[in-house]
């Protein structure tokens, strides 16, 4: 019999908060926590000093309270699990640009490296290097042909020298033997004449 005494006062004071909450709701303007509040005030009445309030407007202004500030959490919540989802979208983008940009500059340093004799060597300066080559083996080459030249050139003027030089006692050899020739012939002649005289002194 208590029992039921209490759950009827208990039914009887939450309709009356009900009906405290419905028309208060009608009446306030303001429907946030603070126009609520303010609302409350302007509805409690003055006792030495102090504020006597409603207690179902207490208890309306509470349970909204409650509402919103579960709401509230309820959304920080999301925000806070959305954020920490792009958190990890943005952790994952990073490890994936991190592993691209890796695999890049593998790629570039393969691209750019030439393998001269089993050792990597970048490619410019293997260019460089063969450049180098390139222009020193150019140089020689002018070097032996600029020699060669030269030596082309002496050749050719020592052996029109020695074909001069050839001609020249050629031409020597034959003037000295017709001079030889000469002479002995005028030694012939003298010692013709020379006969002559003997055999005409003996006679």
């Amino acid at each position: 019999m208590k029992l039921l005494f209490i759950s009827c006062m208990f039914l009887g004071w939450l309709s009356a908060v009900s009906v405290a909450m419905a028309q208060d709701t009608t009446a306030v303007k303001d429907n946030t926590l603070r126009g609520q509040y303010l609302y409350m005030l302007s509805k409690s009445n003055n006792y030495q000093g102090y504020k006597v309030i409603n207690q179902s407007r207490l208890a309306a202004l509470w349970k909204n309270f409650s509402d919103t500030l579960s709401k509230a959490r309820a959304h920080a919540a999301q925000l806070q699990n959305k954020l920490n989802e792009q958190q990890q979208v943005i952790a994952d983008l990073k490890n994936n640009m991190a592993n691209k940009d890796k695999t890049l500059a593998e790629s570039n340093a393969m691209v750019n490296e030439i393998k001269f004799l089993g050792i990597p060597i970048n490619k410019g300066t293997y260019s460089t290097i063969m450049w180098l080559l390139v222009f020193a083996l150019a140089a020689v080459l002018a070097f032996f042909v600029f020699q060669g030249a030269r030596h082309r050139k002496e050749a050719r003027y020592r052996i029109k020298l020695f074909e001069e030089l050839s001609e020249e006692y050629q031409n020597h050899k034959i003037r000295a033997n017709e001079k030889e020739k000469k002479l002995a012939r005028e030694l012939q002649d003298e010692r013709n004449k020379l006969d002559e005289y003997m055999s005409r002194g003996i006679r």
